[in-house]
């Protein structure tokens, strides 16, 4: 929150990559700016949750990509903006089997 990101209005693609050991959870409650559509994860190893609260307010976001957080467990698929329209999920081992179950009921 300390570097302002929610007051960028000219923000659009955020793309964070490896680092962020501390990171369990994300993103915080408006830590980003409302107008964001593209958001890109990857390498947050210790990242265990998405957060439904950070995310629902993304009202722009159209692009959303997570990949190589292994520790990642639940992913708020019902939360999720409206305006999504790509989602890629990969090599997240521990949510991939959870996915394929949700995948095999939508076949």
């Amino acid at each position: 929150m300390e570097w302002g990101l929610h007051k960028l209005d000219c923000l659009h693609q955020l793309e964070i990559e490896d680092g962020c050991r501390n990171v369990e959870s994300f993103p915080e409650d408006k830590l980003l700016p409302c107008n964001l559509t593209s958001l890109r994860i990857s390498g947050l190893s210790n990242l265990k949750c998405l957060n439904y609260k950070g995310l629902q307010h993304l009202t722009a976001l159209k692009t959303l990509e997570i990949s190589c957080c292994n520790k990642l467990q639940s992913f708020p698929e019902e939360e999720l903006p409206s305006s999504l329209s790509f989602l890629c999920i990969k090599e997240c081992s521990l949510l991939k089997p959870k996915l394929q179950i949700k995948r095999r009921r939508l076949v």
